[in-house]
């Protein structure tokens, strides 16, 4: 997207993934791990949830589509995981709005408010980002 038509409300490209972490597969977890489909029953999940480092990838392949090489040098990030997360092999979609744009000698800094999806709109992760173009 180029920095002149990035203006407050302009929705971003969405990103879309069928979520998936290789060690749910191939680890055996702690009985009182979320990681296990027996014990996030227990505590009232549909089944194993996926790790939160997981979803901060796929938000951060996000971030680098939006803001470019600089998201790794100057990029800000808040988020909070919400509602009853994300299970192996669900589609999720992350979006996410321009909030604020500031114009700096060096160019302009972007604040956006973004979250995650899964395919029947339940939000699952919320959140605001920063950076420069």
């Amino acid at each position: 997207m180029k920095t002149k038509e990035i203006k407050i409300g302009t929705e971003l490209p969405s990103l879309a993934r069928v979520a998936y972490q290789r060690a749910l597969d191939e680890v055996e977890f702690k009985p009182d791990s979320s990681h296990r489909d027996d014990y996030a029953i227990k505590v009232g999940y549909s089944g194993a949830l996926l790790s939160g480092y997981i979803l901060c990838g796929y938000i951060n392949d996000f971030m680098v589509k939006f803001f470019g090489e600089k998201w790794f040098t100057g990029g800000e990030i808040s988020l909070s995981f919400i509602n009853k997360g994300v299970r192996q092999k669900d589609r999720i979609t992350i979006k996410g709005t321009v909030k604020d744009v500031f114009r700096e000698p060096q160019g302009e800094r972007v604040t956006i408010d973004f979250w995650m999806e899964k395919d029947d709109g339940t939000k699952v992760v919320v959140g605001q980002a920063a950076g420069s173009f």
